[in-house]
């Protein structure tokens, strides 16, 4: 997505972000309300763009050695556990998240709300690619959908 943006993204380890903001090494970061406000990156980006362009960034991975050798009990458990304990996060969540936005808009930053819009021709690109790639998705924007209401 970002490539396609004209950004050219550069991974780093997170407590290294504060310095490569600092020191011009990264000019821009995706990160969330959580991370700005106890890493302080507001310090030294003083411009936030709010994009709500990716839903919640947790996936619970089990490897297909380990779910074959699971038994069709064990299989349930942990898909109803995960479930549940999902939806209490997703819960949580959301609640923390708008708190900490309206602590991030106490800030006197520069801040810019972005739709689709904004993006461009950015997002047909990044369908066109990964659209047949992840079939899923759809499923997934229809759960974000739900989460919403």
């Amino acid at each position: 997505m970002y490539t396609a943006t004209g950004a050219a993204p550069a991974p780093l380890p997170l407590l290294e972000v504060y310095d490569a903001l600092a020191n011009g090494q990264v000019d821009a970061i995706d990160m969330d309300f959580d991370s700005i406000l106890i890493l302080k990156f507001y310090e030294q980006a003083p411009n936030l763009l709010i994009s709500n362009h990716m839903m919640f960034p947790m996936v619970g991975v089990v490897s297909g050695r380990v779910w074959r050798e699971l038994s069709v009990e064990d299989r349930e458990l942990i898909e109803t556990t995960m479930a549940e304990h999902l939806e209490n996060v997703l819960s949580g969540f959301q609640a923390k998240d708008a708190a900490q936005e309206a602590e991030i808009r106490e800030l006197g930053l520069n801040i810019v709300e972005a739709d689709a819009e904004f993006f461009g021709d950015a997002i047909a690109e990044w369908e066109a690619i990964w659209g047949e790639k992840a079939p899923r998705l759809e499923m997934l924007r229809q759960e974000a959908d739900r989460l919403r209401e």
